[in-house]
């Protein structure tokens, strides 16, 4: 006997079975309108950076056309700044100068359309740039005031 649409079933299969999976991933706006870290692990826990730390007032950042928009913010202590990628590739936030062997905080690859969030909790200038793309997407700052 000869099975027909084999693979189709199969491949139908598969995406059912991952579309009803929950891998912890929760993007965008809660109900009041706050913003909710780009990565909430399984336990309900803020992924990221932690989150729940001090951000208290969100700002964002886009990432489009190969830049963070805008590339220089500054913002009182107890700020969350929001990453949004509106770009068509990946990219990422990864604190300091391209190529630093120990970055203080780093997103991860952000797909296009992901978000990733950090709290600035102390005053300062932090320096971050794309470790994808570094030599186009660097020397970016978050200057936070007291």
């Amino acid at each position: 006997m000869r099975r027909r649409g084999g693979l189709a079933t199969l491949v139908a299969l598969l995406a059912l079975a991952v579309g009803g999976c929950d891998f912890g991933y929760q993007i965008g706006e809660l109900p009041d309108g706050s913003q909710r870290d780009a990565m909430v692990l399984p336990d309900g826990s803020p992924g990221g950076d932690g989150g729940g730390g001090c951000g208290a007032v969100t700002r964002r950042v886009l990432i489009r056309g190969l830049a963070f928009d805008p590339k220089h913010i500054t913002v009182p202590v107890g700020t969350r700044v929001l990453w949004v990628n509106q770009d068509t590739t990946a990219h990422d936030v990864t604190q300091g100068n391209p190529g630093d062997p120990s970055p203080a905080f780093g997103s991860g690859q952000l797909a296009p359309g992901a978000e990733w969030s950090h709290d600035f909790c102390s005053a300062g200038v932090t320096v971050y740039n794309c470790s994808l793309h570094p030599t186009l997407m660097r020397d970016a700052t978050v200057t936070v005031t007291p």
